[in-house]
């Protein structure tokens, strides 16, 4: 078993949200996490493996659906599921638009 985390379950949830959040602040993605990292007191790559490993709303599920559909619309498809694969949480994965 590893050392109990110094942050709790909803400091690490926000942290990662925020990063999705304000990420076009930023010129990368990594750029918001150094940043945000150093504002909550933890090491950037302690942030990245937070994102790392959220959860992933059973993305895996509705990529394996791309099988059942023509590869002509697959791009669509993706387009289309792009806001759930990147969505912070859960909750606003499935908020519509």
């Amino acid at each position: 078993m590893g050392r109990p985390s110094r942050f709790s379950a909803k400091v690490r949830e926000r942290a990662v949200r925020m990063v999705f959040e304000h990420r076009d602040e930023y010129e990368s993605q990594w750029a918001a996490i150094c940043s945000l990292a150093q504002k909550i007191g933890c090491s950037h790559e302690t942030l990245r493996n937070w994102l790392l490993c959220r959860p992933r709303h059973n993305t895996h599920l509705v990529r394996n659906t791309f099988r059942l559909a023509s590869r002509r619309n697959w791009d669509a498809m993706a387009r289309g599921l792009r806001p759930v694969y990147t969505a912070p949480t859960e909750q606003a994965a499935k908020e519509p638009g």
